[in-house]
């Protein structure tokens, strides 16, 4: 399919419209995982037993593909409660997804705010009330738009604050970037973390660089150049982290993205 407009906004479409095929194929092959893989578990401990009493090539081909699968499952339903779990220190060896299932539940009952106390004392308990005060605490904190500086601000500001990059730093911070760079920095992001909004991973954009790499790389130089990012990028996910215990207020709270 041929879109048109600018780097950023063909890029936004074909991984929109991707985001099809992988949920339909993910929904056939990986939906109800926990199901599946107890199902190949079971067929594979009945081809087992029976090649156990009668050897035959057949039922050793039926076992190796009884196998393949079972593992196959097996290690898609490790790697997602792993990346639910948050776990980044356990490496993959033997069946964790019993350890991961409770640190899942543990996260869930951890981590949910069931209350806050606005600044009037009133306990807001729904989740949508929750998020609205949220919203409405950070817009007044955050203020909206600021009108830019003029030259007059920036002459004042420069001679009360000395400049102490050296020419070299001047020249490193004003440099192009580089495809190279950026290759380097999405190659260094860690695996085994949580997409962001647009369900992409890490592990998404390297597998698959050599078929997206030069739009993404078109598209990063294209922001660097031009200043600008389409608004359905300019977003993130929030989690509040509590400072303090028995955290019961937005301001007790510290955001992160």
């Amino acid at each position: 399919m041929h879109f048109q407009g600018t780097s950023m906004f063909i890029l936004s479409k074909k991984l929109k419209l991707l985001k099809r095929t992988i949920k339909s194929f993910s929904r056939e092959n990986y939906s109800d995982l926990e199901r599946r893989v107890s199902e190949a578990s079971k067929i594979l401990i009945s081809c087992q037993n029976n090649f156990l009493m009668a050897h035959s090539p057949q039922l050793v081909a039926l076992e190796k593909r009884a196998h393949s699968k079972w593992l196959e499952l097996a290690l898609a339903e490790e790697r997602f409660l792993a990346q639910r779990a948050r776990i980044s220190w356990l490496a993959h060896g033997d069946c964790n997804s019993s350890f991961f299932h409770k640190m899942v539940a543990s996260r869930r009952a951890g981590n949910q705010i069931h209350y806050l106390i606005d600044p009037s004392g009133r306990r807001i308990e729904t989740q949508v009330d929750i998020a609205a005060h949220c919203v409405d605490f950070y817009t007044s904190l955050l203020g909206g738009n600021t009108q830019p500086l003029d030259q007059s601000d920036i002459d004042l500001i420069s001679s009360l604050v000395p400049f102490k990059c050296t020419e070299e730093v001047r020249s490193l911070l004003s440099a192009a970037v580089t495809p190279d760079e950026i290759k380097a920095e999405i190659f260094s992001l860690p695996l085994n973390k949580s997409p962001g909004p647009d369900g992409y991973s890490s592990e998404f954009l390297k597998a698959s660089w050599n078929i997206i790499g030069q739009e993404v790389t078109s598209t990063i130089l294209e922001f660097f150049s031009s200043g600008q990012i389409l608004k359905q990028w300019n977003s993130t996910t929030i989690t509040f982290v509590p400072k303090k215990v028995n955290a019961n207020q937005i301001k007790d709270f510290r955001p992160i993205s």
